[in-house]
């Protein structure tokens, strides 16, 4: 049996914490998003994928925040994808791990990636209110 605490703690640290769900390894990062949800990661032992089972999508759709993108907004999360080696597929952001050596690198980078497209995707929908300079 595998002892799922010690593997993500050595591998990323006391930060993390992390519980077994039946096959799944469930990783709380201390990453957040704009509004202060920490991002949460699963891990796949089977599959040997991590993800985020497309949550970041989720809470964009509670915030209001339309989860069709604009042109743009997936040049962004393509470029960020890319500079992180991760992979967006199905609304889901999602690094594969060929040994779990590369569990601490993977889950830092698929949290940055994930905080980067949310504060990304929320800064290009914030609304500005005018201010009315003449009173």
């Amino acid at each position: 049996m595998i002892d799922v605490e010690k593997v993500v703690q050595s591998g990323v640290g006391s930060l993390y914490t992390a519980k077994l769900d039946g096959d799944v390894i469930v990783i709380q990062t201390p990453f957040r998003l704009p509004d202060g949800t920490y991002v949460g990661l699963y891990f796949d032992l089977e599959q040997r994928q991590l993800s985020d089972e497309g949550e970041l999508f989720g809470w964009m759709h509670l915030q209001g925040i339309p989860v069709e993108l604009a042109e743009y907004e997936y040049g962004l999360l393509d470029a960020v994808c890319r500079s992180h080696c991760v992979k967006f597929e199905d609304g889901a952001f999602s690094v594969h791990i060929g040994d779990l050596s590369e569990l601490g690198d993977a889950v830092t980078r698929l949290a940055q990636a994930i905080t980067r497209v949310a504060d990304l995707v929320s800064l290009s929908r914030r609304k500005t209110v005018p201010t009315d300079a003449g009173t």
